[in-house]
């Protein structure tokens, strides 16, 4: 029977695979649209590397199906499936020119050394190594041959592009001009790409979707924006990014807004996700860029994006609270702070938009916790 559904490149159906007694994928379904960028995230050993490696040919899923194009991918081998993988390693042939190597797999396809050359050409140019093309790796930089590879795997025109983690070995200044690259790259030639990372920012900057992993099951799956502003789970809260999480009860709800009982007093909650019934434990999360330094009821540190906009006096004092400054660190473009309150630490992180320095260490602040920021976690 066939149940792939027209608009997926790649369908996983309830796929599970083992190694032993360790579950690295536990009935994992998932539909991968035509054309879109999706990253999966997490930490080592949750299972990402090997759905990779189960889309791509390379292992087999103990049970459930992975659908490519319509078809159950059972029936086809690694070499004839209309994917090509990009890897960590760059795994050039180190005695090829960068135009051998490039075209290698064509010349496996036994194409015309017309053919060849111009799908070789365009595709060096495509990601801008067409001066490169007579040198060895050897002669190469990390993002050199990091380009290399995917000209190697696009001049094959796959339906599908896996990228497993193709960017982890370079220094961060050359990582990000490659994300934004590649990003504007899969925009331009409408492939589907699925890419393995466990670096959140790298993730949440590149992505249409993301599929956070954790222990061989999807946590979460949805839009970056969505994922980091309304996260389901403390893992998702605090693996995607930094969240302080805050554990209350909740007392009741009135119209949109749910009144939760914590250490700091009663937490005001807008538009929550879930609702949990009154006398219920819950757990709160909130993002450090998101809380608000407070002084008399006037807002005086410009936040995120400049958060403080539109909050000065008079403005709502729900959900303060007075806390003391226990370190803050200076990195440029931001401030983070640790701040202790009733014996809870939380942190707060505030851009540094002006050269009016923010609270010192050991001083006494007031911090508000916007009602619509806070978000109630389903455990």
């Amino acid at each position: 029977m066939n149940i792939s559904r027209p608009e997926a490149a790649v369908e996983l159906v309830e796929v599970s695979r083992r190694f032993g007694s360790f579950a690295a994928l536990n009935e994992v379904s998932l539909v991968i649209r035509r054309g879109e960028f999706i990253s999966l995230l997490g930490p080592s050993g949750c299972g990402k590397t090997t759905l990779l490696r189960l889309i791509a040919g390379l292992d087999l899923p103990d049970a459930g199906r992975v659908m490519i194009g319509g078809r159950d991918a059972a029936e086809l081998p690694a070499h004839r499936r209309p994917v090509n993988t990009v890897f960590q390693s760059y795994a050039l042939f180190p005695h090829l020119s960068v135009q051998d190597n490039v075209a290698f797999g064509l010349r496996m396809k036994k194409l015309s050394s017309l053919e060849i050359s111009r799908r070789v050409a365009t595709v060096l140019e495509l990601v801008e190594i067409s001066e490169l093309a007579t040198r060895k790796p050897a002669q190469l930089s990390g993002g050199q041959k990091q380009r290399v590879a995917l000209a190697r795997a696009l001049v094959n025109e796959p339906e599908v592009l896996l990228l497993d983690e193709p960017l982890a070995a370079l220094d961060l200044k050359l990582r990000r001009q490659l994300q934004t690259e590649l990003r504007a790259l899969q925009r331009r030639l409408g492939i589907t790409f699925i890419f393995v990372t466990h670096d959140q920012d790298e993730a949440l900057a590149m992505s249409d979707r993301i599929a956070v992993l954790n222990a061989g099951r999807i946590e979460q799956l949805g839009a970056a924006a969505d994922l980091y502003e309304q996260p389901r789970t403390r893992f998702v809260a605090q693996f995607l990014g930094s969240c302080n999480l805050l554990q209350g009860t909740v007392r009741a709800q009135d119209g949109d807004t749910l009144r939760v009982e914590t250490k700091l007093g009663e937490v005001l909650v807008n538009h929550p996700r879930v609702v949990p019934p009154a006398g219920r434990q819950c757990t709160l999360g909130l993002r450090p860029e998101k809380i608000v330094f407070a002084s008399d009821g006037t807002f005086v540190l410009p936040l995120h994006h400049g958060g403080g906009e539109g909050r000065g006096k008079g403005a709502s004092c729900v959900n303060t609270f007075a806390a003391i400054i226990r370190s803050r660190i200076y990195s440029g473009a931001e401030t983070e702070y640790e701040l202790e309150a009733a014996g809870i630490v939380f942190k707060v992180r505030a851009l540094n938009a002006s050269a009016v320095a923010g609270p010192a260490n050991g001083a006494s602040v007031r911090v508000q916790l916007p009602p619509d920021a806070v978000v109630v976690l389903d455990d």
